[in-house]
């Protein structure tokens, strides 16, 4: 076993009924460990690695590579917890997916983008093709643009996720647009690409000029369904002119309280004119390809302690004034997300309200697309699940998830129908066309330089986007540390040999990254130049 310089293996177990030793300091982006394996028969093998970490239940990232090529990126959290005082020694199992190895000497490595913990030990256990994995092409992967061209694919397509992967997917991460509020989806070793999400009550809130619609309340009252669906196409052509897939809007509850500090982004005190009007501009703006995420799934009509709020009502009052304007929209427009509320409903977290959730939305209005909580809402998320929410947004609870899973509390099936709903809602984003459509940077060989642009990117949800401020212009990527990772999709019409240049701005002046090709490394770059802020350039040579 090689390692990198930072690991150390002389870390005794010290807890009642442990002994031995573990490889310690995993948790730091950008280490690595490296095992020389003598396999003796070719095949897929599943890897299962006992883990440990003494840091704050936090999101765990690493990725094995076999002889240099990715292989696995594997997502997981572990709750810090004391084992006899020592939470370094509090293992537990992790799937940290399936690789392929071939007869003869393997290297394998596991390499750290976001913090790993302790290594006990792992194990690998040959695999076999299922089935389902054999109707894509026995022991080949099935990748996200698999699934665009032909959707039947779509249970195979999961179950080739480990537990830790589709928990991954059930919460939102960092935006790519400037001012945006997260992206949904975006696990790049299958493809998946991130749709970016924007809030906006009267058009989109961004870091750009975009355009200033009249608030919801003044819509309204033109009562005029026409022009609210020509409102949407112009708002859908706006949001991707920016690269937003999904828009955190119409807000549709009711103006019960002249108080209410939301009223502006509602549309009035009447039920079938909020809904009505609603599902005329989602019809304009999903017409045109952007989603919408209808707001706030119920009862949130007060501005008043808002997140923690009880809204105590009867059923007669729920179904014919505050569902109403929901169901309406649903029904005649179909919203691609809907988003639940802070505030609990006669006593229960609408996140957990399984009566409001499946029998109500699911159940009666025959809704299956994906329900996403408020952002940052403090419902339990396994709980979230069950009750029929898919997401949670901006961030999710992964330890809580996997921790359920392993309890028996939910079943991969339990995962397994969220996880498909999100995958859905990413496959009729633009997000799924730029993968298949635009987003390969096409390089033909003889021009003599092909600018890639960074927000052609997919990122690691840690970094952060700005506009450039020179003159070049477009985006750069902000904050960018040891274990990040973006990744480009180029369409090469020439193959051969080419030079890649960057211009980087740096405070450091003493930067290395790993460039990697199909998940292979094929060199690295340093950056000498320290410039002396964020956006002052030098290119750099790789």
């Amino acid at each position: 076993m090689s390692k990198s310089a930072e690991v150390d293996i002389e870390e005794i177990f010290s807890g009642a009924a442990l002994g031995g030793i573990s490889i310690k300091n995993l948790h730091t982006p950008g280490n690595y460990i490296t095992y020389e394996l003598n396999v003796e028969e070719a095949g897929d093998y599943r890897i299962v690695m006992r883990l440990a970490n003494g840091l704050d239940a936090t999101s765990n990232t690493a990725t094995a590579t076999v002889n240099g090529a990715l292989q696995s990126s594997f997502h997981y959290s572990i709750t810090k917890t004391s084992v006899d005082g020592n939470e370094w020694f509090n293992f537990m199992d992790v799937d940290a997916g399936v690789i392929s190895l071939a007869r003869g000497k393997n290297t394998l490595t596991f390499t750290v983008l976001e913090r790993m913990g302790n290594l006990d030990y792992f194990t690998l256990e040959k695999v076999k093709s299922s089935a389902s994995r054999a109707s894509a092409g026995d022991n080949e992967t099935i990748l996200f643009e698999d699934l665009l061209k032909n959707p039947a694919l779509m249970d195979a397509f999961i179950d080739q996720l480990t537990v830790e992967q589709m928990v991954f997917l059930l919460h939102g991460h960092g935006e790519n647009v400037p001012a945006g509020t997260g992206t949904v989806g975006g696990l790049p070793e299958y493809g998946i690409p991130p749709a970016d999400t924007a809030d906006g009550p009267a058009g989109l809130r961004l870091f750009e000029n975009t355009t200033a619609w009249p608030v919801q309340t003044l819509l309204a009252c033109t009562w005029n369904t026409q022009l609210m669906n020509e409102i949407g196409q112009e708002l859908a052509a706006e949001a991707a002119r920016y690269n937003v897939d999904i828009w955190l809007a119409p807000g549709v509850n009711i103006h019960r309280n002249p108080l209410c500090g939301r009223n502006f982004e509602y549309y009035s005190e009447d039920p079938y004119l909020s809904g009505t009007i609603a599902a005329a501009l989602i019809n304009g703006v999903q017409g045109e390809g952007i989603g919408v995420m209808i707001k706030h799934f119920v009862c949130n009509e007060k501005e008043t302690n808002r997140s923690y709020s009880d809204s105590r009502v009867s059923e007669r009052a729920l179904r014919e004034i505050y569902l109403r304007p929901f169901e309406i929209a649903v029904k005649t427009a179909n919203p691609w997300a809907i988003m639940s509320s802070y505030n609990k409903v006669n006593g229960i977290e609408t996140a957990e309200n399984y009566d409001l959730l499946t029998n109500i939305l699911r159940g009666e209005w025959q809704y299956d697309g994906v329900v996403s909580s408020d952002w940052w809402n403090d419902s339990v998320q396994y709980k979230e699940l069950l009750a029929g929410q898919s997401l949670k947004m901006r961030s999710g609870d992964e330890a809580g998830l996997i921790g359920a899973y392993k309890s028996g509390i939910l079943t991969r099936e339990n995962i397994e129908v969220h996880v498909k709903r999100v995958l859905e809602l990413v496959m009729k984003s633009n997000a799924a066309k730029r993968v298949t459509e635009e987003s390969a940077i096409v390089v033909d060989g003889e021009k003599n330089t092909v600018f890639l642009a960074i927000d052609s990117t997919w990122k690691s949800s840690e970094i952060g986007m700005e506009e450039c401020k020179d003159k070049d212009g477009t985006y750069n990527t902000t904050n960018t540390y040891g274990g990040q990772w973006m990744v480009f999709l180029i369409d090469v019409k020439k193959s051969g040999k080419y030079k890649v240049e960057l211009r980087v701005a740096s405070n450091d002046g003493n930067d290395t990254i790993n460039f990697l090709v199909d998940g292979k490394v094929v060199g690295h770059f340093r950056n000498t130049v320290r410039t002396g802020d964020w956006q002052v350039w030098a290119k750099s040579n790789g």
